[in-house]
């Protein structure tokens, strides 16, 4: 009998309408001032888009644009925020989930 499996984890967003969205990277791929990303979803409906300043990052100049690219790929009827940290969180692997949620898989069937 088999445990556990472990391998990678889908990264996605849900939206309201309970679609999921994957391949989210493109947000932040022109993004040059940003040293490190992060989208936590704590709730169906919302994300929030954790940012490490890296150089040249201004706020709310370098905010503008992320934010139309997300609302581009995540649609006008989510809510977006932007929190801004020193550090994300790492696995034991030390590496950075890249979308971190806490919606319950059973919310989405």
């Amino acid at each position: 009998m088999v445990e556990q499996i472990h391998g990678h984890k889908e990264d996605y967003v849900v939206t309201p309408s309970g679609a999921r969205i994957g391949r989210l990277d493109h947000i932040f791929r022109d993004m040059v001032e940003v040293r490190n990303a992060q989208i936590y979803q704590p709730e169906r409906g919302r994300v929030v888009l954790r940012v490490v300043k890296g150089q040249g990052y201004d706020v709310p100049d370098s905010e503008e644009p992320l934010l139309k690219e997300a609302r581009k790929r995540l649609g006008k009827d989510i809510d977006i925020d932007v929190e801004y940290r020193s550090e994300l969180p790492r696995t034991s692997n030390r590496k950075i989930r890249f979308v971190i949620s806490d919606i319950e898989f059973m919310q989405l069937v």
